[in-house]
């Protein structure tokens, strides 16, 4: 069931309409969650703790700490880069804080690897 409808220069479109016989209002497109086969950020974050899981029971906690700082200051260098929406799985906040926090929680680590003497 079609009906006319003015729009605000005065013309007459037809219009399909519901069953009270009003005109129904155009669908708005549903943003789509990405698909987690895509988010190639969040799967090589976590290869890479894996990695460093693995390289931690061979070489020692220190060297665990070390890795983990250093995958924590990729994400962080990375979400400075990469241009949004880029980084599906690691992007939380703002560019910004997103950054300091990766940046800021890497050099915690690193200096927690550095000073405690049996972590």
């Amino acid at each position: 069931m079609t009906g006319s409808v003015m729009v605000d220069n005065g013309t007459q479109v037809s219009a399909p309409q519901g069953a009270d016989g009003l005109p129904t209002p155009p669908a708005s497109p549903r943003p789509r969650p990405p698909a987690a086969r895509r988010s190639t950020a969040m799967w090589t974050i976590l290869v890479a703790l894996v990695i460093v899981a693995v390289v931690t029971v061979w070489q020692g906690a220190q060297v665990g700490a070390f890795g983990v700082a250093t995958v924590l200051a990729g994400a962080g260098v990375a979400r400075l880069v990469v241009p949004d929406p880029g980084l599906v799985g690691i992007v939380v906040r703002s560019r910004t804080v997103d950054a300091a926090m990766y940046l800021g929680l890497a050099a915690a680590v690193a200096l927690l690897a550095q000073t405690a003497p049996n972590i």
